[in-house]
């Protein structure tokens, strides 16, 4: 049975047949090697793995063999992990060549902030700790951590604090990386500020069209002047 969401659900009594219909690099832990021995024995399906004993699977790939072999069978006995909250949501980069120039590095931050508010936006969090991370070319890495009074998952108010924590630190070396990173998680909507926070609705709105504009047309589409050359 096909959910909305993807999920499948199959009977016991339909297992046989599902597997004569999956193809066998569906199965999980087959991998392009694996992948590439089975298609030498004819095995197609995961149901065709079936056609030799465990003993032979046992022999050609020992526990993983077995465990293969089971799971031609609709049987998998490894435990379920449960989906767990993220703690934090970030991005960063590693530079090519190292960077000196400030406006540079601001221009990095921003681009890191854009995709961390919108990665916010999409899986519906928000956020109350904005932290930046630099890491210099003598690879010392040096880190800041802002506090908010309230959740966000706004652009500009991530960015703005980022470059505040920037201002935090003294650039005397030549910067191999920066990042920033959202944490203090939580889902649904923050308390309203009143006076404060009519700026950041309207903000809100602009990283709203933003997101839109995004997803319909791509990154390229729309970029904010700062970083177009």
């Amino acid at each position: 049975m096909n959910k909305p969401d993807g999920l499948t659900i199959v009977r016991e009594e339909d297992i046989e047949e599902f597997m004569s219909r999956l193809p066998v690099g569906k199965l999980p832990g087959i991998g392009k090697q694996t992948l590439k021995e089975l298609d030498m024995l004819g095995i197609k399906m995961a149901s065709d793995i079936l056609k030799f004993d465990l003993s032979f699977w046992v022999n050609r790939f020992g526990k993983h063999g077995q465990k293969l072999y089971e799971k031609a069978q609709g049987k998998d006995n490894s435990p379920v992990e449960p989906y767990r909250e993220p703690k934090s949501i970030g991005a960063e980069n590693t530079f090519p060549q190292d960077i000196n120039e400030k406006e540079e590095i601001k221009k990095w931050i921003l681009v890191q902030s854009e995709k961390v508010g919108r990665e916010l936006r999409a899986k519906g969090y928000m956020g109350r700790k904005v932290t930046l991370k630099i890491k210099f070319s003598d690879f010392k890495l040096t880190t800041r951590t802002r506090s908010l009074s309230y959740h966000t998952n706004c652009t500009k108010v991530i960015y703005d604090t980022a470059m505040e924590l920037l201002g935090e630190i003294k650039l005397k070396k030549s910067i191999r990386l920066t990042g920033v990173s959202v944490s203090g998680l939580s889902r649904g909507y923050r308390q309203m500020r009143l006076i404060e926070d009519k700026a950041t609705m309207k903000q809100e709105k602009i990283d709203r069209a933003f997101d839109y504009i995004v997803n319909k047309f791509g990154k390229e589409a729309l970029r904010r002047g700062i970083l177009i050359k």
